[in-house]
């Protein structure tokens, strides 16, 4: 991802073909006037602090990995510094960066990453296990008054999809592939993982597992924690490797002490995962309530009728407002019509359009008879 932002170098959000949304913004947190763009700084006017040196470690993997493998540059350093976090982006977007890593460094495999974090215990050198950056808890970024080096380990070039046993629906895969290129591997073979988080795009299956992540298919694929059946991380003291058994009853579930970890007891690095075979058919449906409490019977009436859909997301008027903002301009005729039905909708069908910080009315007792979905879809 860029360094100062969310998404890749030449991605931009651009609000000039989204009319309503701007003033949909200002009104709804009452501002006045018209805002101020502040672009982040310059990457060459940012300073960051000199990196420490470890000279024994540095010596020991590169005797070992065969040639320098870590990396110092000022840009890697910066990509590696923070995570994704408001905080974060708040900090970097305007140059501050009181603390970052001294080096990064690619293993591409398994082995590559013992032999780092046994260096790094030999030697006294802290190591970040990274995925791909997304991280919004901080957990990425080195301690501004640690004194040891901070060498973070960038897992992307572990990104393969194993093997895939189509008869006991698993697929072996290694921790450090992306959202999107586990599912095209795992899809050219007829499956799904069926996890999708709000950072699918720029996150990996072992930021997922060390995170204990959700996913916007998690009301029937679960969360990753009920699809990962084994996994391997390697330790100061060797290497975890659980069985690939689908349940356990014989007491305390090791794998459970891994997942959730946040790197910092090991770094996962493949795990053995519960995968789906595609739907044949996946049929999205979006629909419109009167206010937010019916909604909240529909779902309800779902669960009772045991027709969970694989993604539910129900939106008070606030937020179904705030979609209704983000439409692109539309011709003359259509924005017409648009704004017919929304009358529509206002006037007949009583739906409430409210601004931001709107109260839901309380929860009231409606029985509600919903169609039971088809077993061959999504």
């Amino acid at each position: 991802m860029k360094w100062w932002g969310w998404g890749d170098e030449q991605t931009e959000f651009d609000i000039s073909d989204k009319p309503e949304l701007w003033p949909f913004i200002r009104d709804s947190v009452g501002m006045t006037g018209e805002a101020t763009r502040t672009p982040p700084v310059s990457f060459d006017d940012i300073s960051l602090p000199p990196p420490r040196t470890n000279g024994a470690f540095r010596a020991a993997i590169n005797a070992s990995l065969g040639g320098e493998r870590l990396s110092t540059t000022k840009r890697e350093r910066l990509v590696h510094a923070y995570g994704k976090s408001f905080r974060d982006l708040w900090r970097i977007r305007r140059g501050i960066v009181d603390a970052a890593p001294d080096g990064v460094i690619y293993p591409e495999t398994e082995a590559e990453v013992a032999t780092l974090v046994a260096a790094a215990a030999d030697h006294d050198v802290v190591l970040i296990p990274f995925g791909a950056g997304s991280n919004i808890a901080g957990c990425v970024e080195a301690a501004h008054d640690e004194s040891r080096m901070v060498v973070v380990l960038d897992l992307r070039r572990m990104d393969r999809v194993l093997e895939v046993d189509a008869v006991s629906g698993t697929a072996r895969i290694q921790a450090g592939v992306m959202g999107p290129h586990m599912e095209q591997q795992l899809n050219a073979q007829g499956f799904t993982l069926g996890h999708f988080p709000d950072s699918f795009l720029f996150s990996t299956l072992g930021g997922w597992i060390a995170t204990r992540s959700a996913g916007m298919q998690s009301d029937r694929y679960g969360k990753i924690e009920d699809m990962v059946v084994a996994l391997r991380m390697v330790t100061p003291s060797g290497t975890i490797e659980t069985r690939t058994v689908p349940r356990s009853s014989n007491g305390i579930d090791v794998k459970h002490f891994c997942i959730g970890s946040e790197g910092t007891l090991g770094v996962i690095t493949e795990a053995i995962m519960q995968v789906h075979r595609i739907p044949e058919v996946r049929l999205p449906y979006g629909y419109l309530f009167p206010n937010f409490e019916d909604g909240v019977h529909a779902i309800r009436a779902c669960v009772e009728a045991d027709c969970i859909p694989t993604v539910t997301r129900l939106n008070d008027p606030a937020k179904t407002a705030l979609s209704f903002a983000y439409k692109t301009a539309a011709p003359p005729l259509k924005a017409l019509l648009g704004k017919v039905v929304k009358n529509y909708l206002k006037r007949v069908k009583t739906l409430r359009f409210q601004s931001l910080g709107a109260d839901a009315q309380r929860l009231r007792g409606r029985p509600a008879d919903l169609p039971r979905a088809s077993p061959q879809s999504e």
